[in-house]
């Protein structure tokens, strides 16, 4: 039995690391280039698979012995490959470090049951037992269910990547060949972003904490600081594009989160600052924000000319606009986005979607909040359209000209995915549940964006339908 407990152990670390590292932390099913890891994933996971149902429910007599045994090498060599590709194109958190270690002394214990196991049914004639393990072979099922979903999960992700440009298409950035310094590079938006700018010849400096990690995130093709105060005095840029700040969505709003909310935004704005002034360089500086400075606001269409409220969300988006606008005493051109939900293969849809394809989806309270969504490419195409317009500055709202419902959204979604939406979650239980995070769920704004479109901007997606058919490769 000690075999069958150590496959458990194993299972439950391999279960473990793929939840919390590969998928909420690195989100490797969103992340351009990381198709090629997820595709061994999703083959090692079967591999396993096989490994697992075959100790669950059998013993390997005779001959069998050695193909059973040549399941497990393969294995072996699949995951020595996988730590290859990890180490070319990611670098691994410290927990995830830790995790690969505990699976790696697990695992050399398991080898070793395993081949004394082996050894044993070698003896026997060939055959292929049948046995009861009870309720260890009930659990062993239970996970080579689980492997076989996430081998399914890993490969399909891994085609959805390949078929999904990394970049976005036909976005002007104006002429000549701009130096782009990025803070939040390694985000949802600032990904595409950057590759946007990579494809179309463009110099970048990425502003990270963890240098390596975005060095090899983009393939070696920018360049990286984890300070600014690094660069040298003649660095200069054309502009700047400040995105950096901790999820809004996770923890709850403990007094602790919000003040690590406002300083994620705070501080790195005013490194950008210090650097600005330090150097006298003069980019334009296009800086986040997000609806949530208008706070519910019913049902009146909101524009830039609205004022904030005396909420969290409001206070701190209200917050991360001003230290920006203290660059406009240096003589820089400023512009905040006002985001709205940003739709995309990865950010908060993923989230979204995944209640509905377990036929889970939800209408949130009343269903009649309004949702003020943009899809990522418009997101990066009104960067460029602001930085290539000298006459821009203050704020914009980033959203598309057709808010809809929570509910319509939810509809929207489930009939997309073919799946029913039959549940309704009330805000109070969320509101029990979340606390004051509740309200970025119960409450919305029905936000227009005004200043772009009179600006002269015009949305590729300017509706829900169309860019939720983009965002999942159908876009005509």
């Amino acid at each position: 039995m000690l075999l069958l407990d150590l496959l458990l152990v194993q299972v439950a670390l391999g279960a473990f690391d793929t939840i919390y590292h590969h998928e909420l932390k690195e989100q490797l099913p969103y992340r351009a280039g990381a198709a090629p890891e997820l595709r061994i994933h999703g083959i090692r996971a079967l591999l396993y698979a096989l490994i697992v149902a075959g100790l669950a429910a059998f013993e390997w007599h005779g001959w069998l012995a050695t193909v059973f045994g040549a399941l497990f090498a393969t294995e072996i060599v699949l995951t020595l490959w996988d730590f290859v590709i990890e180490d070319r194109t990611r670098k691994l958190p410290p927990s995830e470090r830790i995790t690969h270690a505990l699976l790696a002394v697990n695992g050399g214990a398991f080898l070793l049951a395993l081949a004394h196991t082996l050894a044993g049914w070698w003896t026997y004639p060939s055959a292929l037992a049948a046995v009861d393990h009870g309720w260890r072979g009930a659990a062993l099922g239970v996970a080579c269910a689980g492997l076989v979903a996430s081998a399914v999960r890993d490969l399909y992700a891994a085609r959805k990547l390949e078929q999904i440009p990394r970049a976005s298409a036909t976005v002007d950035f104006g002429p000549g060949r701009l130096r782009v310094l990025v803070s939040g590079g390694t985000g949802f938006i600032g990904r595409r972003l950057i590759w946007t700018l990579l494809e179309q010849g463009h110099e970048v400096t990425v502003f990270a904490r963890d240098a390596t990690r975005a060095w090899l995130l983009f393939d070696r093709r920018v360049a990286v600081t984890e300070r600014l105060d690094q660069l040298p005095s003649e660095a200069g840029f054309d502009a700047a594009v400040n995105l950096a700040g901790a999820p809004v969505i996770g923890r709850p709003w403990t007094r602790a989160r919000k003040a690590e909310l406002i300083a994620s935004r705070l501080d790195t704005t005013r490194e950008l600052l210090a650097f600005l002034e330090r150097t006298g360089t003069k980019p334009v500086l296009i800086s986040g924000s997000a609806i949530g400075y208008y706070g519910d606001r019913g049902e009146a269409r909101v524009s830039e000319r609205d004022a904030g409220r005396a909420l969290f969300m409001s206070q701190l988006c209200a917050a991360w606009e001003g230290a920006a606008q203290q660059a406009e005493r240096l003589g820089v051109r400023v512009c905040t986005l006002r985001l709205g939900l940003v739709l995309g293969w990865g950010g908060a849809l993923p989230m979204l979607i995944a209640p509905h394809l377990a036929a889970l989806g939800a209408r949130i309270g009343s269903g009649r909040q309004w949702v003020s969504w943009v899809h990522v490419d418009d997101v990066v195409a009104a960067i460029a359209f602001l930085i290539r317009n000298p006459q821009a500055r203050g704020p914009f709202n980033v959203v598309a000209p057709a808010s809809l419902r929570q509910a319509d959204l939810a509809r929207a979604i489930a009939r997309s995915y073919r799946r029913p939406l039959w549940l309704a979650l009330p805000g109070r239980l969320l509101e029990g549940l979340l606390g004051e995070m509740a309200c970025v769920f119960t409450r919305g704004q029905c936000v227009v964006p005004a200043r772009l479109s009179e600006a002269g901007f015009r949305f590729r997606y300017a509706d829900f339908d169309s860019a939720l058919r983009a965002v999942r490769g159908n876009a005509p």
